[in-house]
């Protein structure tokens, strides 16, 4: 259907239905909350900081770090739909289950679905761990071919710093010293906010990287009938010096101007060295 204020978008029944059931599912969701389990509905959909009347700074790395979460799902999704549209099953999949473990991962930090929601519905701590763990495992079996074609290195970073962050909470409770110390909350969140912008990085470069794929390579633009000569092709000794090349139609004069850079590119980030490049200045004679 056509409506006024799409930017001239056809906007279907089944895109409105994408934008506006989930959240009446979750507003149903606090609904039966709020029948079930006798809680102020006050408490459900307000502020934390309303509710406790304490200073908006309050669990300020805790808010920043949800935020990143949902960045990394907003990521994912866009491109998992982008892929879809481009006939591009695998790549679609990937992202979709990227962002379904992101998701939790969302969810089990903002609502500490493992130390406070879950226990109290019968599964234990380390169960509860046990399920992120298979969550990730799974990501990186099913997906491997794709992972290793992605920006993996800030993959490994985010898992890595992640589990830093509960190794510390784990070792911290096995020395058993005083809770609360400003030590151990510094490393543990530090690292766990950290691992969650790698997360997000990874995220970030992973999509592009696919939708880089997935769009047609640009016509290349000419000016003039020219014949380039390949950069690969160029000998040495005219690197970073210019060369001039047969002259094109009405009289213009092309000049090449070679490079080489010996950078190699960073393993695990999806990209290669920079290589030898080639510059093309026209000029035309009046």
């Amino acid at each position: 259907m056509n409506l006024p204020g799409t930017g001239g978008v056809r906007v279907s029944a089944r895109t409105l239905a994408y934008i506006f059931v989930p959240p009446l599912l979750v507003m149903a969701v606090v609904a039966v909350i709020r029948l079930t389990r006798d809680i102020e509905i006050y408490d459900l959909v307000a502020d934390p900081t309303s509710i406790t009347h304490s200073p908006s700074y309050l669990g300020l790395l805790s808010v920043l770090g949800g935020l990143c979460w949902a960045a990394g799902i907003g990521i994912f999704l866009t491109g998992a739909c982008l892929m879809w549209e481009r006939s591009r099953r695998p790549e679609a999949a990937f992202l979709l289950y990227s962002a379904a473990v992101t998701a939790y991962l969302c969810l089990d930090d903002v609502f500490m679905l493992h130390e406070y929601v879950l226990p109290e519905i019968g599964i234990p701590e380390f169960l509860a761990y046990a399920i992120i763990l298979a969550l990730v495992a799974g990501y990186l079996v099913l997906f491997r071919r794709q992972i290793l074609a992605s920006s993996w290195l800030f993959l490994v970073l985010a898992i890595g710093l992640l589990a830093s962050s509960v190794a510390v909470d784990v070792i911290w409770e096995i020395l058993d010293p005083p809770r609360g110390s400003t030590l151990e909350i510094f490393v543990e969140d530090g690292l766990k906010f950290t691992g969650i912008c790698a997360w997000v990085a990874y995220a970030a470069l992973t999509t592009r990287a696919c939708i880089r794929r997935a769009l047609p390579a640009p016509a290349r633009a000419s000016q003039v009938d020219a014949q380039v000569e390949s950069p690969a092709s160029a000998p040495d000794g005219n690197a970073g010096h210019p060369r001039e090349l047969p002259a094109g139609r009405g009289g213009s004069t092309t000049l090449a101007i070679t490079s080489s850079r010996d950078e190699p590119g960073i393993p695990g980030t999806g990209t290669k060295g920079a290589g030898r490049s080639e510059r093309v200045i026209t000029t035309r004679r009046p």
